[in-house]
């Protein structure tokens, strides 16, 4: 490193912090005309090769005095900056201000900076000498701010100063080579901060890591095997929670044989499918589960952890094959049982070992000692019970978290004789002595944790015992300190051993006698007493999942005089004796799909707190005698025969009311009204609902009331004064003519809903005095005519949605909502710029041409500097009333134009938008041509737009420059269009007919040059013929997706490995009446090299998949015959090869570049196509590219 002054001190403190957690971890400082297409290029694509994350800001962009926040912020976003110093990088007043913020972020947080000195002089820039000199005698001739001058000089000199490297002490190869190892020593994955206290944690890592081959593109299983209790979970977390940051998909599935055998293994998929984020996704069985865990997760880098698998079923319905998942991906597997991994495919196995005694007797001094040795007198004994431990960790560490803080002999020697008077040193009766000092409070919770909610989320867990009148909090803290609780992810996990011995505890307490025993988890056992009448007062809670007929006693729970607890889920559960009585006792109780119409006649509800039966066929609730007075919770959801409200005088201390989907509730019942404790009232979907029976609520407490889906309810109580708590009002989907004056009393308000309720006219005028409304929502209202006039005092209010409204007039206070985020009028057709106009009347003149027009825009809804999503779709916008620019929406991230009448955009009216990313433009059938694009739009989407004019050749070359150029894609990265056609062109020299099999699948070999030759990619071009969607009316076309898998084999001949590239193409009927021609490049330059240098190969594998668009239709499908063809044709291209194309056609495409003060000037692109998916489908033309990463 060269540097006069080594500030690398400073540095240093900061390396030894807590590592931030940052969405960069390098953040490249470079001036684009110097180095872009050379240096810095090499080294972006060496650091992105070695798996780091890379900001670099490689937009051509039209830069001017100031930095976008969006850049600052990942200036802060980084752990590391790299400023490459050039001979121009001073000239240009961006790169002087992005080194200015990258010194403060440096000196505020533990962000690190180096030089690297290309072609200058590190004295030179430290002194602003030889071109830094020149560069800052323009800056003067501009007449900058003195104080502006000063800074960067400062700045400048600070980071000469800093530790760096000067690139005339090494080749530049070497030099590239040293930053990215320096950088991979700093920020190569470390290990959790609670590993530090792991004993041994480290060497049997170090063992491990090879065995992950982190950073290769294969995918591989690792198998970790060996004793309950040796630290197979521990190891896992600390793996995933080590390496999870280079993971598309990261799951760690907890014990996957209790919840398989408590839960079934639909339920682990489905867990494993939430990581997708994909709502209201359903598995109909485990079948389907495999079927949609392929097709989702094969194009994704997933890391999974299976933990404690102990049947081969397990893997077979969540990790089959390693084909499940996407290139780079690691399946790790906990289990006992090495056989099982032998029956995995190509699994890595790794034994782990007890520990040996010096980690033992670590382990257990740092439990009960807290010096960490222990007193001469105990040391003998420290070392009898870690024999007595077996060096299993569990074991150590519950054993010396129950002696921890017993300091005399005698106490020891007590405990020592307890465990040598277990005759068969069973580990289970060691662990046990933790138990047996736990407080009663604590052993119940420890037993229930055991018996029925091992795995379960911590804030169900604690709202039980809450329940059930237990000190939550202190209760599980307590069972964590003593190493028998942890807390992963929110759920509390007891290890399998403590679980086994909590429910051998309760067996063991009354062995032959299952009445007898204190708590009812399997279902053989349930059977047992519920059918013959066994209970007893013993029996404290009961937790059943089962789905069949059960023929109970109907007296049954007559002897359950103390169960406190009570849940039954089921699918299909039916008692046909009936039941007579249910437990007085009771605290909880939660019966999924209760299968009668009333309770028990016996039932009397004395000390019930939580009452949840969903789905059940109760018709009626309870006399006054059955009621609790204690009861809070009352969730009767989707109970469809439920014809009454329960009467809430009887019920004083209830707090939250679930009717959700009560579709037969007429009336109301009047005490709900002035009910003072209610925090929640969920009416939603009680379609019959319409009286009330109270004409003013005064709910103190109230804070969400929810009555979306009562399409009979025509008006609303009114509000009293007392209602100051209410949060959130959902009454969409009603037949609300009108809100009542009152509403402006809910002082609290932040949500109002009225989404679908097509009768209401207008919100009352006393809506402004919601001071806190963030969100109103009336979107559907298809007769609501007009805002409020005074918005403007809403000061809190960020999205207001007034989709297919009848909105004529937009009040001038909408202007000054200085926090909203989302506007949408989308199909407010009936907008004319007379109600725009009285935002700005001087700028009338400039609008009055589009009068009745449809909508038109005035300057003042550019006072909206933080609006980021803006929707004017089906408008009727003309070319008399689209602006001219949207350019004052400076935080605009997504701008909807579809279904509107221009026939062109302005110039400049979407380029200026430097932090749009997403631009729609569907259904414009008069758009003649494509806006020129901001520099960050990363999709534009123009379907239907019919109008278009045909795709040029320049267009087309400017295609393949960018991808000469190499500023567009990254190694691995694909571009891909589809554009009308039925021809392969000619610059596809090979050119093939494909024949699908019946599977819809075809192969061929793309033969590769020799060896040494420069090869950038390869392009490939396939015919999408008419007959792919050609069908009969009516009926779904045969093909719906086109897929195409590059495989860069590990060897050469059959059967691959994952591909290394993949494309996908969706057909749409109602899109593409003709042949398309669908062109891809796949730039893989590493790839390429690497199969080239293997002595055997002469040809790279290409597979083409078809198959139906809709996952339900790809069960059983197959080809119904055997001429479905292929064309394709595909050219292994080397860098020479673009030079056939018209040079004069490429730099008629050329942005206009210049330099003006120093500054880089660019004029954008009409498409740019960095990272981003422009998607125009029409009949001519049809482009549609997506660039991504496969």
């Amino acid at each position: 490193m060269a540097s006069d002054q080594d500030a690398s001190s400073s540095n240093s403190s900061n390396s030894n912090s807590t590592p931030r957690t940052c969405k960069y971890e390098i953040f490249l400082s470079f001036r684009g005309e110097d180095t872009r297409k050379g240096f810095t290029d090499h080294l972006y694509h060496a650091l992105i090769s070695r798996g780091f994350r890379v900001f670099r800001d490689d937009e051509e962009l039209e830069r001017g005095e100031v930095i976008s926040k969006e850049l600052l912020q990942a200036i802060e976003d980084s752990h590391f900056a790299i400023v490459v110093l050039s001979k121009n990088y001073a000239s240009s007043s961006w790169c002087l201000n992005e080194l200015q913020h990258i010194l403060s972020s440096r000196d505020n947080s533990c962000q690190q900076a180096f030089p690297i000195f290309y072609d200058v002089n590190p004295s030179d820039v430290r002194n602003q000498k030889g071109s830094f000199e020149e560069a800052f005698v323009g800056h003067q001739m501009l007449q900058r701010d003195n104080e502006v001058l000063k800074n960067w000089r400062e700045s400048l000199t600070k980071i000469a100063n800093l530790s760096g490297w000067d690139c005339k002490d090494w080749p530049e190869a070497k030099l590239i080579e040293m930053v990215v190892e320096v950088l991979w020593t700093k920020l190569r994955p470390k290990l959790p901060p609670y590993c530090e206290d792991l004993i041994g944690i480290e060497n049997k890592l170090e063992q491990l890591e090879p065995l992950l081959e982190i950073g290769l593109t294969n995918v591989r299983f690792i198998g970790i095997w060996g004793l309950p209790g040796v630290g197979k979970t521990t190891i896992a977390r600390a793996l995933f929670d080590k390496y999870r940051s280079q993971f598309e998909i990261k799951c760690f599935l907890h014990n996957v044989r209790e919840t398989s055998e408590r839960d079934g293994e639909v339920h682990l998929q489905s867990k494993l499918l939430s990581h997708l984020k994909i709502r209201n996704m359903e598995i109909k069985d485990t079948f389907d589960g495999k079927e949609i865990i392929q097709n989702r997760f094969k194009d994704k880098k997933v890391l999974l952890i299976l933990d404690d698998v102990s049947h081969t079923s397990h893997l077979e319905n969540l990790a089959n094959k390693p084909s499940w998942f996407g290139a780079g991906s690691r399946v790790i597997i906990t289990t006992r049982d090495s056989g099982l991994l032998r029956r995995v495919h190509e699994v890595h196995a790794y034994k782990v070992q007890i520990m040996n005694p010096h980690e033992s007797f670590q382990l257990f001094c740092s439990k009960v000692f807290k010096s960490g040795e222990p007193q001469r007198d105990l040391l003998h004994m420290s070392k009898t019970v870690c024999d007595y431990a077996k060096g299993l960790p569990l074991a150590l560490s519950v054993l010396g978290s129950f002696l921890c803080g017993r300091s005399s002999l005698g106490e020891w020697e007590d405990a020592l004789d307890m465990l040598q008077k277990n005759q068969h040193n069973d580990i289970l009766s060691a662990l046990k002595l933790s138990f047996d000092v736990l407080a009663d409070t604590e052993q119940a919770i420890f037993l229930d944790i055991a018996c029925f909610f091992n795995g379960w989320s911590k804030t169900v867990i604690a709202h039980i015992f809450k329940s059930c009148g237990f000190n939550a909090k202190i209760g599980i803290a307590t069972l964590q300190e003593k190493s028998l609780l942890k807390d992963y992810d929110d759920c509390l996990v007891m290890h399998d051993l403590l679980a086994q011995m909590g429910k051998r505890i309760v067996v063991d307490k009354s062995p032959n006698d299952v009445g007898n025993r204190s708590r009812l988890w399997s279902k053989e056992d349930i059977d047992e007493v519920m059918e013959n009448n066994l209970g007893t007062k013993e029996i404290q809670g009961m937790v059943s999942s089962t789905s069949c007929e059960a023929s109970w006693d109907p007296e049954a729970f007559s002897t359950f005089r103390n169960l406190r607890l009570l849940i039954i889920v089921t699918c299909d559960f039916s008692l046909p004796y009936g039941l007579e009585c249910l437990p007085h006792s009771l605290k909880i109780l939660y019966w999924t799909k209760y299968p009668l119409d009333t309770f028990p006649p016996g039932a009397r509800f004395y000390k019930l707190v939580d009452l949840k039966m969903r789905h059940s066929k109760l018709k009626k609730l309870w006399n006054k005698s059955l009621c609790s007075k204690n009861l809070k919770f009352l969730d009767l959801s989707y109970s469809k025969n439920l014809i009454e409200t329960p009467d809430l005088c009887e019920l004083p201390n209830l707090e939250r009311l679930e009717l959700e989907g009560c579709e037969d509730i007429v009336d109301l019942h009047a005490s709900i009204g002035q009910h003072t404790k209610l925090c929640v009232l969920n009416l939603k979907g009680c379609k019959k609902l319409k009286n009330w029976c109270l004409k003013k609520l005064e709910m103190t407490a109230l804070k969400e009331f929810v009555l979306c889906g009562c399409i009979q309810v025509k008006r609303l109580p009114e509000f009293g004064e007392s209602m100051k708590n209410l949060e959130m009002l959902d009454a969409g989907e009603t037949n609300l003519v009108k809100l009542p004056e009152s509403l402006g009393l809910l002082t609290s308000l932040e949500t109002l809903k009225l989404r679908g309720c097509k009768t209401l006219v207008c919100l009352p005028d006393s809506i402004h005095k919601l001071t806190r409304l963030v969100f109103v929502d009336i979107a559907g209202c298809s007769r609501f005519a007009r805002l409020p006039e005074n918005l403007n005092e809403m000061k809190a209010l960020e999205e207001i949605d007034a989709s297919e409204t009848e909105i004529t007039e937009v009040p001038s206070s909408i202007g000054e909502l200085n926090k909203v985020k989302k506007l949408s009028f989308q199909g407010c057709k009936r907008l004319t710029s007379n109600s725009w106009s009285l935002i700005h009347p001087l700028n009338l003149m400039f609008w009055r041409h589009a009068i009745h027009k449809g909508l038109a825009l005035p300057d003042c809804i550019f006072n909206l500097k933080s609006l980021k999503e803006l929707n004017l779709s089906y408008c009727g916008i003309d070319d008399g009333s689209v602006p001219n620019s949207f350019s004052g929406l400076s935080s605009l991230e997504k701008l909807n134009l579809s279904g509107n009448l221009f026939k062109k955009l302005h110039t400049g009216c979407i380029s200026n938008l430097l932090k749009l990313r997403v631009l729609l433009l569907n259904s414009c059938s008069k758009l003649g041509s494509l806006p020129q694009l901001g520099p960050n739009v990363y999709m534009a989407d123009a379907r239907e737009c019919v109008s278009l004019e045909p795709m040029s050749d320049e267009l087309l070359s400017h295609f393949f420059t960018s991808i000469e150029q190499g500023e567009r894609l990254i190694v691995g990265d694909s571009l891909d269009m589809t554009i009308p056609g039925s021809e392969i062109p000619s610059w596809f020299k090979n050119q093939n007919d494909l024949f699908l099999n019946h599977h819809g699948e075809a192969w061929m070999m793309i033969d590769m040059p020799p060896c040494g030759e420069e090869v950038l990619g390869i392009g490939l071009c396939v015919v999408i013929d008419d007959k792919f969607f050609s069908t009969e009316p009516n009926k779904r076309p045969p093909f719906g997706l086109l897929n195409c898998w590059l495989f860069f084999a590990t060897i050469p001949h059959p059967p691959y490995s994952q591909p290394e590239s993949y494309a996908r193409v969706c057909v749409y009927q109602e899109d593409m009446k003709s042949s398309h021609l669908w062109i891809m490049f796949w730039k893989q330059e590493e790839e390429l090299s690497r199969c080239l240098q293997l002595s055997e190969y002469s040809h790279i594998p290409l597979k083409f998949s078809a198959g139906p668009y809709w996952k339900k239709d790809s069960k059983d499908w197959k080809m119904d015959r055997k001429d479905w063809k292929i064309k394709c044709g595909w050219r292994v291209i080397h860098k020479g090869d673009f030079e056939n194309w018209d040079s004069s056609m490429r730099q008629s495409l050329l942005p206009a570049a210049g330099q003006h003060s120093g500054q880089d000037v660019r004029t954008p692109m009409p498409l740019n196509f960095k990272s981003r998916s422009i998607s125009v489908r029409c009949p001519t033309p049809n482009l549609r590219m997506i660039p991504g990463k496969f």
